[in-house]
């Protein structure tokens, strides 16, 4: 992780909606690609992606666990942050 991604990461602990916006930017269509990649439905796979953002913006003081759900969960067939963010 470069120093960038550092800061990045610090605002968004913060609370801080430009570098939320900017993350979201950045990573909103390739995660929804890879979610398709999965999920084989391209709705889905944007609400899939837009829960992991909503949880990130509210849990952002667990940063750490939530990227890593984003980059390892979206590989189930089943994701089970979908379950628990839709239960």
């Amino acid at each position: 992780m470069v120093a960038d991604d550092i800061l990045l990461l610090k605002l968004i602990q913060s609370k801080d909606e430009h570098a939320f916006k900017y993350l979201f930017d950045m990573y909103f269509v390739p995660l929804c690609r890879y979610a398709h990649l999965y999920l084989n439905n391209t709705q889905e796979g944007e609400e899939l992606v837009l829960d992991i953002y909503m949880y990130l913006w509210e849990h952002g003081n667990q940063i750490n666990r939530v990227f890593s759900l984003m980059f390892r969960k979206t590989s189930f067939k089943t994701p089970k942050i979908l379950i628990k963010t839709r239960a």
